[in-house]
């Protein structure tokens, strides 16, 4: 993709059609890229279709251009006639003149649309176009008041605006003719601590026109304001605190993240925690020491395409009431990029809203890290990779500022006890597989030979099911981990992502079927993303299970025995398996 100004489009027979085209135009406006430039990508599967026509046009003016596609009835498979329909999206880009830094603009009507086709807007053919319906609207904020600013063309005066946030109208304002525009000021008005609303829609005649982004939720109301953390046992007199330190974070909106250090907890006990003087009391859960109960760990990957299916796999996981969720990369799909920061806030919104229980539980998690945690995905598209934490905190510089654990260099061991060991590695995003990693990774699995259970976590799967099995990274993971793994007795399960599915493998042992004493792989990373097709469990030697579903994998531990139920995002149950035995 051109690094410079670039409007990407997206042309489909119809609203949820996987049958579409992309089309890329450079203007020239990049100086990489001088001279327009158009290509075409076709995402179409029939192979008798016309090659893809598109014709473009770039008008040049002082401080801007305009653009304009025209695309081949005929090459779509349609007929031009009245009422015929077609999907559409536009995705802007645009260079920063100040810094010559590539900016993300916006998109219409939403985003992942190259994932998800029913996202996609519809347009109908008509015998005479309507007028155009221009408008934009804008967030305003001093420390006296927030104000939505709406501005549009003229012929929008006199249009009533209302204003939305969840299911409450906040109000209400018409357009008001301004030279040759229509614009209309609203001030927010003041809510209660305890409201949860954050993005607020902008609608006219009851249809949404845009909606801005005003204070989504806690952790960021908070960031400026965390001074101490006070915390006790459910149910004891007794207060402990203790004092938050704050780190910057480098590019993200002068934004400050503030850790805490808490002392003289016991193990397996529920504590109630509040942030400075704040009236909202939140709790967390230790865990046990032994294993006294049994514990619920709900598990997948890929978490967030659009932030409903997140929420929705959220509120399945959680009715299982998890001890914690281990997720296995790919979270807000950002890239480590700083034109995608909003997808960072959708997913803290997601999780601020789906991971809290009605007591005010938080529910913690163990990320390991995936590829669109990193810059350009794998260390193989980086000429310049250097094993090194300056070089991790360069390309994935939100995943390592965000996540305390498994900090650099992005792969560690978590011990539960003498019961549980989770080993977080990294499927070649910011480390090799070879090398370093792999020679740690003999170790920390000798010195854990009488865990009782030993399970591994990674973002790329060496079992694939949607993906070709020969790829690269599968194949460096089955090279230089699986001998590993075959040669512990105590690891009957690693978690594998990546492929936006669900699969379940027979146990395997040197790459073959070993049902006694193999391990059975469990993924592929479809929380809350778009899923993909799979291959045949039928024909493929290594699948027992395999369904295009968005999932939650929920793992209670009973002694030596894992039993599994997998959910999906509707709560049907799709998977139900168990492992070992002797259950206490």
């Amino acid at each position: 993709m051109w690094e410079g100004d670039s409007v990407i489009s997206f042309v489909s027979t119809g609203v949820g059609s996987a049958e579409r085209y992309q089309t890329l135009l450079a203007p020239g406006r990049d100086p990489q890229q001088e001279d327009p430039r158009l290509s075409v990508r076709d995402r179409r599967s029939e192979d008798d279709l016309p090659e893809p026509a598109v014709d473009f046009k770039v008008t040049t003016f002082e401080g801007g251009y305009l653009v304009g596609f025209r695309y081949a009835w005929e090459t779509l498979g349609l007929e031009a006639r009245t009422g015929a329909t077609l999907a559409y999206q536009i995705h802007l880009y645009a260079l920063d003149d100040r810094d010559g830094e590539r900016r993300f603009l916006g998109w219409s009507p939403t985003n992942m649309t190259h994932a998800d086709p029913t996202l996609m807007m519809p347009l109908e053919l008509v015998g005479e176009a309507p007028p155009p319906h221009r408008i934009g609207v804008a967030l305003e904020e001093s420390p006296e008041r927030k104000r939505i600013i709406v501005y549009g063309g003229s012929d929008l005066a006199g249009q009533t605006i209302s204003f939305r946030a969840a299911d409450e109208r906040l109000g209400e304002a018409v357009m008001e003719k301004a030279d040759n525009s229509a614009i209309v000021h609203f001030d927010i008005p003041q809510k209660s601590p305890n409201a949860r609303w954050g993005s607020i829609g902008v609608y006219a005649d009851d249809q949404l026109l845009d909606y801005v982004t005003v204070d989504p939720f806690l952790w960021k109301r908070l960031r400026h304001l965390v001074h101490e953390l006070e915390y006790w046992e459910d149910g004891a007199d007794k207060r402990l605190r203790s004092e938050a330190d704050a780190h910057p974070m480098e590019a993200w909106r002068k934004t400050t993240r503030h850790r805490v250090e808490l002392e003289d907890l016991r193990p397996d006990t529920l504590y109630r925690f509040r942030i400075n003087d704040s009236d909202r009391i939140f709790a967390f859960r230790t865990m046990p020491q032994t294993l006294t109960r049994p514990l619920v760990v709900a598990t997948g990957g890929d978490t967030r395409h659009r932030k409903e299916w997140m929420l929705a796999t959220n509120r399945q996981a959680m009715a299982y009431d998890p001890d914690f969720i281990v997720w296995g990369g790919d979270y807000a799909y950002a890239d480590a990029r700083e034109d995608r920061l909003y997808r960072w806030d959708e997913w803290f919104e997601a999780n601020a809203r789906g991971l809290v229980s009605e007591d005010g539980r938080v529910v913690p998690i163990v990320a390991a890290i995936g590829n669109h945690e990193v810059r350009r995905g794998f260390v193989g598209r980086h000429p310049d990779f250097e094993n090194s934490d300056a070089w991790r905190m360069a390309n994935a510089p939100y995943f390592f500022q965000l996540f305390a654990f498994p900090g650099h260099p992005g792969y560690a061991t978590l011990d539960f006890g003498d019961y549980l060991s989770l080993v977080i590695l990294d499927s070649e995003h910011a480390n090799r597989i070879p090398g370093r990693q792999t020679a740690w990774l003999h170790q920390m699995l000798e010195k854990r030979a009488g865990q009782r259970h030993v399970m591994p976590v990674y973002h790329v799967p060496a079992f694939p099911s949607n993906r070709d099995y020969n790829d690269p990274t599968p194949r460096l993971v089955r090279e230089h981990w699986l001998p590993l793994f075959d040669a512990q007795a105590n690891i009957q399960v690693a978690f594998e992502h990546h492929d936006h599915t669900y699969k379940r493998t027979p146990p395997i042992r040197g790459l073959e079927v070993s049902r006694d004493d193999g391990i059975v792989y469990v993924g592929d990373g479809a929380w809350g993303v778009a899923t993909r097709p799979v291959h045949d469990p039928e024909t493929t030697w290594y699948l027992d299970h395999a369904e295009s579903t968005r999932h939650a994998v929920i793992m209670t531990i009973h002694g030596d025995t894992l039993d599994f139920e997998v959910v999906s995002e509707d709560g049907d149950i799709i998977d139900r398996f168990s492992l070992g035995e002797d259950r206490e």
